[in-house]
């Protein structure tokens, strides 16, 4: 056994070390004491002796030395007589193939690949200057909303324009701040629009109050269009006010504001009607925007042109981007082609521990057979970081290789385990579940805990609910919809579903009166279930009581009082009896 010793005033150790078959024996300690010694195997003795030679060299360079006569002698040289095993060839993984009818997605998950090493930063695939291309500005008004931006303005006082300029130059030249002379603001009602127009152009940035700036866009509409000077408002107000500000603006100019709009939380309903509503507005506004360096005004754009891919319009996001030219157009085919790694999260989710995966019902595929355990394991983690308005790719890849009513009993019941486990809010995905594969069912057992929750400080999972109503966009989920927004005790999510039903009625174009009566037929019956019939001289009223008999009164055209009856039975036989003594 070789044997090093470091003595230097500071520490008195020694270090041995051995190589006995294939075991490699190092002790060590204090010197004078018996130490301590650890064995490690090897699966040669030739792996063990170059451990042993590794070691000695860390040692060394550390200042040990040989104690005794144990020279620093060249390392023995390798056992001939037993050659050494060659190292086995690193066999290449071969990739499973998926089985038949299974979405890709499911058979080999993206997150589950290995990642490639990269040294280069994320980013765009290229990044190019761009000036948006030219396109027709006008302004869109939806019903009311114009009325909406002018409402403010309360006060009715006759001061010029200029008495309005030159308050804003005393208050700057002073330095106080805004709040010190809004009043100023809310006279405008009374200036013509030249004066507003002169106004907007010539008072600076920091003398404006964002509702006042909506009152601008509403008085001049189209006017505002004719310099850049409402969006340098929008920059310097920032979200929300910019999105609110610019909703009925239909500009390249505008569509940066609405993508990021589209990506927050308060103002992405704002965001989203706007995409949805002007296409192509959109595209010409945002791919240059999507090719500028890192920042969130390109990571806005680049959910936006997402979205609009993912809403039927990519073609026309490709045809625009060809308009840019060849890099442009190549990285919007990467953008919208975007699928694996591109649209994972950064970290993915952990499914909760009360997961019972064995009382799910088993996912069946259009082509025959059931979805494996890891199969299912992999969509249960897509349901688990798709959010319910932008959902993963590959969820679709699932809708169309399973059959609808096994998704849906899925869907159901991880619902049910959410509930069953008191709903706990970081895992408000089992019930987006509903929204992405649900149907009718799940649409009536969550319409009742929907209208509960409010009353048991659930108000914002009652909205998830309504959410996932919407989501799951069917005829009878529609109706619970309709019903909640008619007939629930609790104002907010009454509210709530309000909007969310004027939504719809707007995107069929109807009324919401006329969806209400689509989504629930009345009959054409009065508001408390009645009917008026009239036939000249005499006219009925017809009401349907809790009991099944109906009731109905009659009154005459002369004017006599009413004479309700309900109908009873009478004791004439119909048909009348025969004649006695006659056959039947």
């Amino acid at each position: 056994m070789q044997r090093f010793e470091l003595s230097d005033g500071k520490s008195n150790k020694f270090w041995q070390v051995d190589v006995q078959d294939t075991d490699l024996v190092v002790r060590y300690g204090r010197i004078g004491t018996d130490g301590q010694e650890k064995i490690k195997s090897f699966d040669s003795t030739t792996q063990a002796e170059k451990e042993r030679d590794k070691l000695i060299a860390q040692k060394t360079k550390k200042g040990y030395a040989p104690a005794g006569d144990t020279a620093r002698a060249a390392p023995p040289a390798p056992n001939r007589d037993k050659p050494a095993p060659k190292p086995a060839a690193s066999k290449p993984a071969v990739k499973k193939t998926a089985r038949a009818g299974v979405p890709e997605v499911l058979a080999h998950p993206p997150w589950l690949a290995p990642k490639k090493a990269s040294t280069k930063k994320a980013g765009p695939a290229v990044v190019i200057e761009l000036e948006p291309l030219p396109h027709p500005e006008s302004m869109d008004w939806e019903e009311g909303a114009r009325e909406e931006h002018t409402r403010y303005a309360p006060h009715e006082s006759r001061k010029s324009v200029q008495e309005f300029l030159n308050r804003c130059a005393e208050h700057a030249d002073k330095g106080k701040s805004m709040y010190a002379y809004i009043d100023d603001h809310w006279y405008m009602r009374d200036l013509v629009d030249d004066d507003i127009a002169r106004a907007l152009a010539e008072a600076p940035n920091h003398v404006w109050r964002s509702y006042t700036a909506e009152y601008v866009v509403g008085r001049l509409n189209e006017r505002v269009l004719e310099s850049e000077r409402i969006f340098e408002l929008a920059a310097h107000f920032g979200q929300p006010a910019a999105s609110k500000m610019l909703a009925p603006v239909v500009s390249t100019r505008a569509a940066r504001f609405m993508a990021r709009g589209f990506v927050g939380k308060r103002t992405r309903a704002l965001g989203e009607a706007w995409l949805d509503k002007h296409p192509e507005t959109a595209a010409v506004g945002l791919i240059p925007v999507a090719l500028e360096k890192k920042g969130k005004d390109r990571d806005a754009a680049r959910a936006a042109l997402q979205h609009l891919g993912a809403r039927g319009h990519g073609p026309l996001v490709q045809q625009t981007a060809a308009r840019y030219g060849e890099e442009a157009a190549a990285d919007m085919r990467a953008l919208l082609g975007e699928d694996t790694a591109a649209a994972l999260p950064d970290k993915l989710p952990k499914l909760p521990k009360f997961l019972q995966r064995d009382a799910l019902p088993p996912v069946e595929l259009t082509s025959g057979g059931t979805l494996a355990e890891d199969e299912v394991e992999a969509l249960l983690t897509m349901l688990a970081f798709s959010p319910l308005d932008n959902p993963y790719t590959g969820i679709a890849a699932v809708k169309a290789a399973c059959t609808d009513e096994s998704l849906a009993a899925f869907a159901l019941a991880l619902f049910q385990q959410w509930q069953a486990n008191r709903e706990p809010s970081a895992e408000a995905w089992m019930l987006f579940a509903g929204g992405l594969l649900g149907d009718d069912q799940l649409a009536r057992a969550l319409t009742p805990v929907i209208r509960a929750w409010p009353g048991a400080g659930g108000h914002q999972k009652a909205v998830k609910g309504l959410a996932v109503l919407r989501a799951i966009g069917s005829d009878v989920a529609m109706m619970m919809l309709y019903g909640i927004s008619q007939k629930v005790k609790f104002k907010g999510i009454k509210e709530q579903a309000r909007q969310m039903v004027d939504a719809i009625a707007q995107e069929r174009g109807l009324t919401v009166a006329e969806l209400g009566d689509r989504l629930v037929p009345r009959l054409d019956l009065d508001d408390d279930g009645s009917m008026r019939l009239d036939f000249g001289p005499r006219a009925f009223t017809w009401a349907s009581m809790k009991r099944s008999s109906p009731l109905s009164s009659t009154r005459t055209i002369s004017g006599s009082s009413p004479c309700p009856s309900r109908a009873r039975p009478t004791t004439r036989r119909w048909p009348p009896p025969p004649p006695s003594g006659s056959r039947r």
